[in-house]
């Protein structure tokens, strides 16, 4: 079965330096790492696979993609997407042939929009993944803009999808509510890869009681999405009353730029919170981590925390979670249930309220408990989240699909 990925990948500077990332220079970018993980999934499967990157790529990474058939980078947005359309859908041919499918990974991209509409017309078969894109709390940002855009253009080119694809359930319930017309939705979740799984090893801190309790995070310090208030307040609450001797929490990210007056919000919710913490030692704020960085402050946690109000499927609970750590999650992160089912850490509403009493719980649990939720999660991980496993989840609804439209795709595992 051929399939071509079109999504905005990241790249960054690539070193020699091994990591257990499925490709050297990953970034802090969820989208780059599940479309990569999920095309070396379907390799797995005996899948073509083809990636087109809608961001520029140095031959240097490209070299890297052993198995994925890297298609000439669309150098950048081009300001006439829907005039060198033609000549994009050409270049597809020529470097990789008819597609038995076409995923575009995004919504609001013109370069997606117009490739989508030209291979619509030559009768090329396509899926969108929003991710996350057309959840409530995103739509809601520029609202007025989006409404437009949806009109003019997007609304238009998920119609013509053959099908959506959802990372989670609630996902897939809000793209129906989105747009009634978008009735074939299927849901194929993220996965991690092996090398992840196996190479958590002896990376752990040896950690005793006079240890400080490490809470991490790593991920945009984007406020409303990632519901860093919430988290926030939880936490004040636990200061004031004297809870937190030996308690430290840890934030790794960055900015997004996107939305200037989001972005502004976010960085004054962040920095009166440091204000607040300010010589308590009870925080510490680091920029962005990648690479085998990201790896090390994983093994020094002992808790990773993510309290979104809304997620497709955050990739850094699954990466947490192989590397034994036990995670406190909200309802809003879509991975509430599978950690409790699994008792792999903490999960409670999307509240202030629900966070500050879970965060008790997790300072009156024991370090040997910790460490069995996080064995825990590392064993629902590896049977559940690999990404073979995601990609015959997808392969499956998939199949399905084409098979409507006179298509027999064929995959065997390896």
């Amino acid at each position: 079965m051929k399939i071509l990925h079109i999504a905005p990948i990241k790249i960054g500077r690539v070193s020699d330096e091994d990591t257990l990332d499925i490709f050297p220079g990953m970034q802090a970018d969820g989208p780059t790492r599940s479309v990569l993980g999920l095309s070396l999934g379907l390799c797995d499967w005996e899948c073509e696979v083809g990636v087109l990157s809608t961001r520029p790529l140095t031959e240097e990474a490209i070299r890297h993609f052993g198995g994925i058939k890297m298609l000439t980078p669309i150098a950048a947005q081009a300001k006439t997407p829907y005039i060198s359309a033609v000549g994009w859908v050409d270049a597809i041919e020529s470097e990789f042939g008819k597609p038995d499918l076409v995923n575009f990974h995004d919504v609001y991209d013109f370069a997606q929009c117009a490739i989508a509409r030209e291979i619509k017309r030559r009768g090329w078969i396509y899926t969108v993944t929003p991710r996350g894109g057309l959840r409530k709390i995103p739509q809601k940002r520029s609202f007025l803009k989006k409404k437009l855009a949806n009109m003019l253009f997007f609304s238009q080119f998920l119609r013509n999808a053959a099908f959506i694809t959802a990372l989670c359930a609630a996902e897939k319930q809000d793209i129906a509510e989105f747009d009634s017309q978008l009735t074939d939705i299927i849901v194929a979740p993220n996965g991690i890869a092996e090398s992840v799984v196996n190479g958590y090893s002896e990376m752990a801190r040896k950690t005793d009681s006079d240890t400080p309790l490490m809470l991490g995070y790593i991920g945009q310090f984007d406020v409303e999405i990632k519901g860093l208030d919430l988290l926030f307040g939880a936490f004040r609450r636990l200061k004031n009353e004297g809870r937190l001797q030996n308690v430290k929490l840890v934030l790794a990210g960055q900015f997004k730029a996107r939305n200037k007056k989001m972005a502004r919000q976010s960085q004054d919710e962040v920095a009166s919170f440091i204000h607040e913490m300010a010589e308590s030692g009870h925080l510490e704020m680091k920029g962005p981590v990648f690479g085998n960085n990201k790896w090390s402050m994983l093994a020094d946690m002992d808790v990773f925390v993510l309290t979104s109000r809304t997620e497709g499927m955050p990739v850094a609970v699954l990466e947490a979670m192989a590397f034994q750590r036990p995670c406190l999650v909200t309802e809003g992160t879509n991975m509430a249930q599978f950690v409790a089912d699994h008792d792999a850490g903490w999960a409670c509403e999307t509240t202030a309220e629900a966070i500050y009493w879970q965060l008790r719980n997790v300072l009156a649990t024991a370090r040997s408990d910790m460490k069995k939720k996080g064995k825990n999660a590392q064993d629902a991980v590896r049977g559940t989240y690999l990404w073979p496993l995601s990609a015959k989840l997808y392969l499956d609804g998939v199949t399905r699909i084409l098979s409507q439209s006179g298509v027999e795709p064929r995959f065997n595992s390896k």
